[in-house]
C-alpha cells in the first residue's frame, strides 16, 4: 500500500453534513444500521453477561464505502458503556481474524474489530477473495484493552479497485433486509452496555462520484437497535399502501409493545412521537 495514497485519501476527507435517522430498506442517504449477532456467546461464567454485534453502513443501492476516519472536526470513535472483549489471538482490525485458528481458539470469532467489508483474512463476507483494509494514525492500545477506540488524525480504507467495498446483504436487529458494508464487530461485556460513536465516511455512489458524510453521533442500544439509519419518505406508511390512513394508526398502536422495532419517527424509540408523527403524516404520501 503506497502511503502517500493512504495520507491523500484521508486528507480529503472532511465534514459536510450529518447523517439523518430512520428506516432503511429505501435508504436515499447515508446511515448505520445494527446487527445482533448473538447473546452470551462467550461462555457467561467467564466473562458475565455480553452481547456480539456487527455494525453497517447503509447507503442507496450500487454506491460503495472506501474510508471511515476522523479529524478535528469529526472524530473516529466506538466506545461502550462496558468493556469491549478482545481475544488474545486477534486484533483492532479483521485483517486479525485468521479463520485457521478458530478450531483452536473458538472465542476468536466473538472478537472487537473495525473493518471495511472484510470479516477476517480472506474478505469473508465481502465481495472480496482478501481482505486490502489499510489503516493509519490510530492507537488501538485502550481499544485492545477493552476501551474506546478514537482517533482525530486517521482511519481506515480500501483502494477504489478493492471488491470488499461493496455492498452485500444482511438484516438488522429489527429484521430488516437491506444492504450495506460491515464496518465493525464488537462484543459488549456487562449487563445492557451499549455501543455508540461517531465517524466520517467515503465512498463512491453509483455514477463513480465521490460522496462523503459525517455521522456526528450513533448509539445502539441492548437489542441491536440503531438510532442513526438514513431516513426514508412517509415512514409511518406503515401498510405501504401509499397513504397514510386509519390502517396505519391502528397497525402503530398494534405493535406499540414491540419497542424501538415499530419507531417511525426515526428516534429509535417508541413514544408518544410516533402517533404525532403519523398523524402529522396524515394523506397521500408525497412522491419520491
Amino acid at each position: 500500500m503506497d502511503i502517500r495514497i493512504a495520507i491523500t485519501t484521508l486528507a480529503a476527507l472532511h465534514l459536510s453534513g450529518a447523517a439523518s435517522a430512520s428506516w432503511f430498506y429505501t435508504a436515499s442517504e447515508v446511515g448505520i444500521a445494527g446487527e445482533l449477532v448473538g447473546e452470551n456467546l462467550l461462555p457467561d461464567q467467564t466473562w458475565g453477561a455480553n452481547r456480539t454485534y456487527r455494525v453497517w453502513v447503509v447507503m442507496p443501492a450500487g454506491w460503495r464505502l472506501e474510508a471511515i476516519a476522523g479529524n478535528d472536526d469529526q472524530s473516529l470513535r466506538f466506545s461502550t458503556s462496558g468493556a469491549f472483549y478482545q481475544d488474545p489471538f486477534g486484533g483492532g482490525t479483521s485483517l486479525s481474524i485468521n479463520p485457521a485458528f478458530m478450531d483452536l481458539a473458538p472465542d476468536l470469532a466473538w472478537d472487537s474489530w473495525i473493518t471495511i467489508g472484510a470479516q477476517d483474512t480472506n474478505g469473508g463476507g465481502s465481495p472480496a477473495s482478501a481482505n486490502e483494509l489499510g489503516h493509519i494514525g490510530i492507537d488501538w492500545t485502550d481499544f485492545e484493552a477493552g476501551g474506546t477506540l478514537e482517533t482525530t488524525n486517521g482511519g481506515c480504507w480500501i483502494l477504489p479497485t478493492h471488491a470488499q467495498g461493496g455492498e452485500v446483504a444482511f438484516s438488522d436487529a429489527c429484521g430488516t433486509n437491506g444492504s450495506g458494508v460491515l464496518i465493525g464487530q464488537f462484543t459488549l461485556l456487562g449487563e445492557g452496555a451499549t455501543l455508540e460513536g461517531s465517524m466520517l465516511l467515503q465512498g463512491a455512489d453509483a455514477f463513480g462520484e465521490t460522496w462523503q458524510r459525517a455521522i456526528a453521533s450513533f448509539a445502539i442500544d441492548p437489542d441491536g437497535v440503531s438510532d442513526a439509519l438514513p431516513q426514508v419518505g412517509c415512514s409511518a406508511d406503515l401498510d405501504s399502501d401509499g397513504t397514510v390512513d386509519v390502517n396505519d394508526l391502528l397497525d402503530l398502536l398494534g405493535r406499540w409493545a414491540i419497542g424501538a422495532c415499530a419507531d417511525v419517527s426515526g428516534d429509535a424509540v417508541m413514544d408518544s412521537d410516533d402517533f404525532l408523527y403519523l398523524v402529522g403524516s396524515w394523506g397521500p404520501c408525497a412522491a419520491n
